[in-house]
């Protein structure tokens, strides 16, 4: 389900499935809601909302079965999205619950023309991979910032928290991108299989101002992994029963 450069669009109340891309792409869309939406498509790369390059949206109450990131905001790819210069901005993302297999709630990794003001609030991930994933390579450019996310539960994932700068490598640029400004607080994760927080930035671009407060990860096989990273500031972060401080800058 695909809307392009459309203004107040609602889409409320009905089940997708088994669709073969990602499945509720607005793209260039002002003012949108996803509301009490059911997805059911569990194949590779079956996103389940993916608002691309809008602005002044909200994604509530929905319950999603997904084979890729169950909620992905996005603002297109490479030098295509240079030309256009649209961000996505004014995204709220609360009160959804995704039952996996993929990742939970995600930025990127088509995040060319910029992600900005985004608060994610009381969402669950049952089961899957990532939680919460902030995801670029030196291909895509621009930044994520300004975010805010506020109570985020999750069961059995191979991560909780993760920001990369070189997710799927890349073809050879350097335009890395900007990640700036996050404060992330009450989040609960039961286990995870392989990395619990995550954060890997550049040299010359770094993971930024990031506030962790009342992060707790039961279980995990590896805690943190840290690199490249600055102005990151924790607040009663667990993981295996352990407190995690921040990275030095």
């Amino acid at each position: 389900m695909q809307f392009v450069g459309c203004t107040n669009v609602l889409i409320e109340g009905v089940t997708l499935i088994d669709a073969p891309f990602w499945v509720v792409h607005p793209v260039f869309c002002t003012n949108v809601i996803v509301r009490g939406i059911t997805i059911d498509s569990p194949h590779i790369n079956n996103d389940g909302v993916d608002p691309d390059a809008c602005v002044d949206v909200l994604i509530e109450r929905n319950v999603i079965t997904s084979g890729d990131d169950c909620v992905a905001i996005k603002s297109g790819r490479d030098a295509d999205a240079w030309q256009v210069g649209q961000p996505s901005r004014n995204l709220i993302v609360r009160n959804n619950t995704c039952y996996g297999p993929g990742n939970g709630f995600a930025v990127g990794s088509e995040l060319s023309g910029g992600v900005e003001n985004v608060y994610i609030q009381q969402n669950t991930i049952v089961a899957g991979e990532t939680a919460l994933d902030f995801k670029s390579n030196l291909d895509r450019g621009a930044w994520v910032k300004d975010i805010v996310v506020d109570g985020l539960t999750a069961g059995q994932v191979s991560g909780c928290l993760s920001w990369t700068n070189d997710y799927h490598g890349g073809r050879g640029g350097h335009f890395p991108t900007l990640f700036q400004n996050f404060s992330i607080s009450n989040v609960q994760c039961a286990q995870a299989s392989k990395t619990a927080i995550s954060a890997v930035g550049l040299p010359d671009m770094p993971i930024r101002e990031v506030i962790l407060q009342n992060v707790t990860v039961s279980q995990a096989e590896t805690a943190t992994k840290f690199k490249h990273t600055k102005g990151f500031d924790f607040t009663n972060v667990q993981v295996n029963g352990k407190t995690i401080l921040a990275p030095s800058s």
